[in-house]
């Protein structure tokens, strides 16, 4: 069963809306007529799937990837612009919208997120041995099928497919994958034209990138709408080789709950100073999407000046920044200029001794130090991609998380400092008050008196010399 995933494959543009337009997905005979409105059929969802999590009729499906770790921050950047039906899964975030044009907001705003894709189709690769369909043949006829390509592909319009492959029956490569779906979809198209949609230029992203994953004998088929990676839409000409990239940096900036530092600062190649007052590209054609057939330019521009119309007040605090790279620095120094964002920043070229134990342990020791008695009441977040030198920290971490960042383990622990008040009462030691005993307790403790009373008595007379002869 193939299910199609968007609502408006071709967008034309009608009173400034989309028109929403169907057709079968594989030509009827005789073929298509060319200028045809094309559709998309939508069958229902599986039995499997929940209502809830079935996308709604005549909506599009997005998926948002990420760095492995940072779906949860992800999913609440999703949330915080308003999209609906939003589901942290593995290095990425599904979620729905009512028009492909809604995608320009994940696109334009999105932090944490590497690329942002719509779903053309996805269905069961459908292997029959018997018919003597499998692996590569199922493969082609699904995606042959998957959606009217000569509509999605514009003529004179380049394209690619980038597979993904986990467990599909007898497809043992991505190179098949990507084989037998550049096949179908160049077969589809010349059912309909002449011409050939040619690959990208070298260096260069296509116009139309196509995303496709296979897992389990289920396929995907997106398309890409952020083509480069969004990390890179922000002011570095030259990338420095670092840990952690914009999006990466953006990402734990959101995990310690400092929002402000996110919206407003940002530069290149030292740490967490990397990120992110990144600017995405809004001229036009820069992005994959403003190369499509159903690209709508007045929701783009719509979602620019939204977008500059939140744009703050520059932040008045400073961000200090040290690394041993004297390269690094000026890289950072350079990029931070471009952003306007240089003023506050404090670089400096200084060694922590990373690698020799003693320097190590002394330099998180000094950090325990710092942050007891400079920063009482604060928030720190502390990233390492050594889980050792936590030790030296006395504080009690608040939170823990691990993410993969350029396919390296880090760590990223969450502290908050004891602010001075609490630390003088914890100094106090217990203090005890007295404790008012219930009406019952009151009642037990005078019986068990009058007890002791008359056992004293009892006690006394028994212990008394027996002298009632003298008394008579």
């Amino acid at each position: 069963m193939l299910r199609t995933g968007m609502s408006s494959l071709l967008g034309r543009q009608h009173a400034g809306r989309s028109m929403v337009c169907r057709q079968a997905l594989r030509p009827a005979a005789g073929g298509h007529r060319r200028g045809a409105s094309p559709q998309l059929l939508r069958s229902q969802p599986r039995g499997e799937e929940s209502a809830p999590s079935a996308t709604p009729s005549g909506w599009v499906s997005f998926f948002a990837t990420c760095h492995p770790g940072l779906e949860q921050v992800v999913a609440n950047e999703l949330l915080s612009l308003g999209f609906r039906g939003v589901e942290p899964g593995r290095a990425g975030v599904s979620f729905v919208a009512r028009r492909l044009s809604d995608g320009y907001a994940a696109n334009l705003h999105l932090r944490a997120a590497i690329r942002v894709m719509a779903l053309l189709a996805e269905g069961e690769l459908g292997a029959d041995p018997q018919a003597g369909k499998r692996g590569g043949q199922a493969l082609y006829d699904m995606v042959y099928e998957a959606a009217p390509w000569h509509d999605i592909i514009p003529r004179g319009a380049s394209f690619s497919v980038e597979p993904r492959l986990w467990s599909c029956t007898d497809i043992s490569t991505t190179q098949l994958v990507w084989s037998r779906v550049k096949d179908a979809v160049c077969d589809n198209i010349r059912q309909h034209r002449s011409d050939k949609p040619a690959p990208p230029e070298k260096g260069k992203v296509a116009d139309v990138p196509l995303y496709v994953t296979c897992y389990k004998d289920h396929i995907k088929v997106y398309r890409d709408m952020s083509g480069e990676s969004l990390h890179r839409r922000g002011y570095r000409d030259v990338m420095h080789r670092a840990a952690l990239n914009e999006a990466a940096a953006a990402g734990v900036l959101l995990m310690s709950g400092w929002r402000q530092a996110l919206e407003e600062a940002g530069d290149g190649e030292g740490l967490v100073l990397a990120d992110p007052m990144r600017e995405a590209p809004l001229a036009e054609g820069a992005w994959p999407f403003q190369h499509w057939g159903d690209y709508d330019s007045a929701a783009w521009t719509e979602q620019v000046e939204a977008a500059r119309a939140r744009v703050r007040p520059p932040w008045r605090g400073r961000l200090v920044g040290i690394d041993v790279h004297e390269g690094a620095l000026g890289l950072a120094e350079r990029q931070a200029r471009k952003a306007g964002v240089y003023n506050m920043l404090e670089l400096s070229l200084a060694d922590c001794g990373q690698g020799e134990d003693a320097f190590l342990a002394a330099a998180w020791k000094s950090l325990d130090g710092f942050l007891y008695r400079q920063c009482p009441g604060a928030s720190a977040s502390v990233i390492s991609g050594n889980p050792d030198p936590f030790k030296y920290l006395k504080l009690k971490p608040q939170s823990k998380h691990r993410l993969t960042l350029s396919g390296m383990e880090v760590q990223v622990a969450g502290y908050q400092i004891r602010d001075l008040a609490s630390r003088a009462a914890a100094a106090a030691g217990p203090r005890f008050a007295p404790v008012e005993a219930s009406g019952r307790d009151r009642r037990g403790a005078a019986s068990r008196a009058g007890d002791d009373e008359a056992a004293a008595a009892t006690a006394a007379a028994t212990s008394r010399p027996h002298d009632s002869a003298a008394d008579e």
